[in-house]
């Protein structure tokens, strides 16, 4: 409270844009500052108020709006192309929201996911490993092999050069018993990285199983071969 009493004199001190991001950084921990924020700096553009109801929503537990006005920044700041980096603030946004869902399982009216977040977030911003790893795990879990599947190529096309998604897709093709694929993704990793023994083993245990695959398809020459 003291900070609002004095911000006239803050905002003498520094200059106005300065003086106009202390504030916004500080009204989600005391709301009261708003009608100060107003009077000096005018009234919030829709993306700042939309994100101070949805962070009070976040601390009275509102998961419903939460979702909404989450939701609404997201689209607020895809549709503003002004600012090339609106569009990466938004898939962030995206994933804030959905990291709330998974900590805090929704109830049954909220319709929701976590994983179409994430989904939508990519739309946004193609570049973010990690979102499409976490999307296979989530379909994993669910037990949803085909979507699982899907995404993890999906890494690969994105990220050919990955070791982490490249030892993930020889994970997925070691449980499809495609051990030939999984030996060639292991095989990507050790040219890439040529230490990792991880890869090494697994490149092994695949010419292996794909070996004995062909013996007993009666195919012993191949089996030779591998």
């Amino acid at each position: 409270p003291a900070f609002w009493d004095e911000l006239p004199q803050v905002f003498a001190a520094l200059d106005q844009d300065q003086a106009r991001r202390a504030s916004l950084a500080l009204l989600p921990a005391y709301p009261p500052g708003l009608a100060i924020h107003v009077k000096l700096f005018g009234p919030l553009p829709p993306y700042q108020s939309q994100r101070l109801q949805a962070l009070k929503a976040e601390r009275d537990g509102d998961l419903q709006s939460v979702l909404h006005h989450w939701r609404s920044c997201a689209d607020l700041l895809a549709q503003d192309t002004a600012d090339p980096d609106n569009r990466l603030m938004a898939a962030l946004v995206l994933r804030h929201l959905a990291r709330l869902l998974a900590e805090n399982p929704p109830p049954w009216f909220v319709e929701a996911r976590a994983e179409d977040l994430l989904a939508d977030s990519l739309q946004l911003d193609p570049d973010d490993r990690d979102t499409y790893l976490q999307l296979a795990k989530l379909r994993q879990q669910e037990g949803d092999d085909k979507d699982y599947y899907q995404w993890v190529e999906r890494a690969v096309r994105q990220f050919p050069d990955d070791p982490q998604v490249l030892l993930t897709a020889v994970e997925t093709a070691t449980a499809r018993k495609a051990y030939k694929k999984a030996a060639g993704f292991a095989a990507r990793v050790l040219e890439l990285d040529p230490i990792n023994s991880k890869a090494r083993n697994i490149l092994i245990n695949s010419h292996l199983a794909h070996a004995r695959k062909q013996i007993r398809a009666g195919k012993y020459a191949l089996a030779g071969k591998e």
